[in-house]
């Protein structure tokens, strides 16, 4: 193969194994989500500048300017192939989650949480910002240093009313049409996306849009595609 060729292959796997790397490492290095608006320039200007290459390095005069088209059409469609940025974000902070975060001990601690406000003994508040799942904050004095400092980007931590036919409640005593079983959770929530944390036999059926089981009890989930 020639140097010119391994540069043709190389943009041809680079370009759209970028569409899934970008979203991925985000995820994994805690970034906020948001940093995915940069996939759109990603998009527009990758297949270009990769047609654009890939005509330059084409000896045949005659098949430059196909090669070119198609080079671009198919690096632009394999974007839409791929899963969607947002759940393969969600997968790289999973991996984070798993790497640095020690779940079974956040487990612990969250079961602990639980434990005590069944028991009508947590100190909670209602002042939860509107994109947050857990509708009932929890008061510093309830949150212990190595909760307080899991990320650089502080959530907003509360317990979470989740009933078992996948609603999730904006008040913890708002009143069902229907005799679902209320679930409580403990909630770390960011802005359209967060984290989930129950006792080991919690299930989430409330899925916002995309929901990932971290482990038994333990779910991330993202609510934009």
């Amino acid at each position: 193969m020639t140097a010119r060729n391994k540069w043709i292959v190389v943009l041809l796997v680079g370009v759209p194994l970028s569409y899934v790397v970008f979203p991925f490492t985000c995820g994994l290095l805690a970034l906020s989500s948001n940093y995915l608006i940069f996939l759109a320039p990603l998009l527009l200007l990758g297949p270009l500048v990769a047609a654009v290459i890939v005509v330059r390095l084409v000896r045949s005069g005659g098949a430059k300017a196909t090669l070119g088209f198609l080079t671009y059409v198919i690096l632009f469609a394999v974007f839409f192939i791929f899963p969607p940025a947002a759940a393969t974000w969600t997968l790289g902070f999973v991996a984070n989650f798993r790497l640095t975060k020690h779940p079974a001990q956040i487990q612990q601690w969250a079961t602990g949480v639980l434990d005590q406000y069944d028991k009508g003994k947590l100190a909670t508040a209602t002042n939860a910002e509107y994109w947050a799942v857990g509708r009932e904050t929890l008061k510093d004095v309830e949150i212990p240093e190595f909760i307080r400092n899991l990320w650089w980007e502080k959530p907003s931590i509360g317990i979470a009313t989740i009933t078992d036919d996948g609603w999730f409640l904006s008040e913890p005593n708002q009143q069902l049409q229907t005799n679902a079983k209320r679930t409580h959770c403990v909630a770390f929530s960011w802005y359209l996306r967060g984290i989930l944390v129950g006792r080991p036999d919690f299930h989430s059926a409330w899925n916002p849009w995309y929901l990932h089981e971290i482990m038994s009890g333990v779910y991330a989930f993202h609510g934009m595609k």
